[in-house]
């Protein structure tokens, strides 16, 4: 059998997956499906979302937390309602500082996507009805992605130290007047 040559080798990636997990995960019959009907998918009824965090220190992977969800409802005949939601930490070397986010929004939002597609499919084939097949999708935008949302844990640091300080000069203005 004569075997197709690839036209160019691929290169490793700079981009590294530290860890990547699911989060959430839920995935409902819809008890008024009926398998005899044509089913009713779209795209545009597919909420998919995709957060790059900034870093909470220099040299800390990057965070990306992705989610998609479906409502069998609002989608007509379709077996199953979702939601899922993906995290993942990803390192990029040799990147410039300025097009970090964006690499990893892109590639990183698409390792995360691919997942979320197996571990949906896996679980809607233990299901009652036929699974559902994500489509394949692009993270690509020519543009810089417009969300940009600080790292959980340094808004929440940022927060207790100012909570913190606040009390601080309340105790000490309290500590004046006696």
């Amino acid at each position: 059998k004569p075997r197709l040559k690839p036209v160019m080798k691929p290169e490793i990636s700079p981009l590294r997956c530290v860890q990547a997990f699911v989060s959430e995960l839920s995935v409902k019959a819809n008890l008024d499906f009926d398998p005899g009907k044509p089913l009713s998918l779209s795209y545009e009824k597919l909420d998919i979302e995709s957060a790059v965090f900034d870093q909470n220190e220099e040299g800390d992977p990057t965070q990306v937390t992705l989610t998609i969800s479906q409502d069998a409802v609002a989608m007509g005949n379709a077996p199953y309602s979702f939601s899922i939601e993906m995290v993942g930490f990803f390192e990029a070397k040799g990147v410039k500082k300025k097009d970090l986010n964006r690499f990893v929004y892109i590639h990183g939002s698409s390792v995360l996507y691919g997942m979320a597609r197996g571990a949906l499919n896996d679980t809607m084939s233990k299901g009652p009805y036929v699974s559902i097949s994500l489509p394949l999708v692009s993270f690509y935008r020519k543009a810089e992605p417009t969300k940009k949302v600080k790292a959980p844990a340094k808004k929440a640091a940022k927060k207790a130290a100012k909570k913190t300080a606040k009390n601080l000069s309340r105790k000490l203005e309290i500590r004046r007047d006696e």
